[in-house]
């Protein structure tokens, strides 16, 4: 733990009993802490910044909701930088999911789709690179040795030895990081052999990581929330600007996945119909019931969208793209981008 954040007791008294307690429970606790934590205040600035598009499974995304023939659909990476104050008044950056998509095309699962499908289709034709981690920060007028933490929503595809390892691109910063993710790479299960990079942290300085328990403040308008289940130590980003409350996590990759009843695409109002409130993006399934808590969690907590009532304010931070390569497959609402105050 850093002196930078401090633990919320918000949602503990929730963590208990059987799943289908604590999804009423969470319910509760996220209604009190909407209000909470509206009235702390707002960050000085939020960006989004696109990194990459590239193809996924379509039915890891929307798991046994989506009733379309497409193997895959896009998604598009994005980061999330954040201008704050911590709670003693210190400026503060942060970088949320500053993919290094240079590094993440070694995770297992995307070097074999590379071998099935060959280079130039998939860097060419099935991907597109928007921007670097570098770029968009030098746009935003932003310095490596300004960041003062990076954090990630869940450390699938992610190598931080680049940005925080021995020769860190980032000199100064510290990775925000839930125990029981960090603890992942002690050994990796066979079955997240495909998502993580084995030696991704090999060489990070213990005294660069600040290792969390939990829901945690780190300033006004800002918390990082643990969201198990997607990963054990998934965690998501909430903001206060605004346009309101917004979470931001790749448990879902768009509304759709929050808000069923009201999706355009083929088999997700059917499958809201059987009493699912929310349709899980399900590449791992490392804790399905887990994943369904935390996803109300984040619902609740985002509160209604400002421009369609009907959908949460919940922001994918791999968000469903439209493509003309998989027609049918685009968002009913889609969010895009984020934007409030100035760097």
């Amino acid at each position: 733990m850093t002196s930078a954040v401090y633990t919320l007791p918000d949602f503990q008294e929730a963590q208990v009993g059987t799943p289908g307690q604590r999804v009423h429970a969470v319910r509760a606790a996220a209604v009190r802490f909407r209000e909470r934590f509206m009235a702390s205040g707002m960050p000085d600035a939020v960006a989004t910044c696109d990194l990459i598009s590239l193809p996924y499974v379509t039915r890891y995304a929307f798991w046994h909701a989506i009733k379309h023939p497409s193997p895959y659909l896009m998604f598009t990476n994005r980061m999330i930088v954040v201008k704050y104050k911590d709670w003693d008044n210190q400026p503060r950056v942060l970088l949320f999911n500053p993919t290094d998509h240079r590094r993440a095309a070694e995770v297992p699962y995307y070097k074999r789709m590379a071998a099935k499908y060959g280079e130039f289709l998939s860097y060419r034709v099935l991907s597109k690179v928007h921007g670097t981690v570098e770029g968009h920060l030098e746009r935003l007028g932003l310095k490596p040795e300004d960041i003062d933490f990076i954090s990630f929503d869940h450390l699938h595809t992610q190598d931080l030895r680049g940005w925080i390892g021995e020769t860190p691109y980032f000199p100064n910063a510290k990775i925000l990081v839930q125990r029981s993710e960090w603890q992942i790479f002690d050994q990796l299960h066979p079955l997240q052999n495909w998502w993580y990079q084995a030696h991704a942290t090999d060489g990070v300085p213990a005294e660069r990581v600040a290792i969390l328990d939990g829901d945690v403040s780190l300033g006004p308008g800002v918390a990082l929330l643990a969201t198990p289940g997607h990963t054990w130590g998934n965690h998501s980003l909430a903001l206060h600007t605004p346009r309101g409350v917004t979470v931001i996590s790749e448990n879902g990759v768009s509304l759709d996945n929050y808000n069923p009843e009201h999706s355009r695409l083929p088999g997700l109002k059917a499958y809201a119909a059987t009493g699912q409130e929310v349709v899980l993006n399900g590449n791992t399934l490392e804790g399905a019931l887990e994943q369904y808590v935390s996803m109300i969690k984040e619902k609740v907590v985002a509160g209604p969208h400002p421009d369609d009532p009907r959908f949460c304010n919940h922001f994918s931070s791999s968000e469903l793209t439209a493509h003309w390569l998989f027609p049918g497959l685009a968002p009913t609402l889609a969010q895009r981008s984020l934007s409030h105050g100035r760097f």
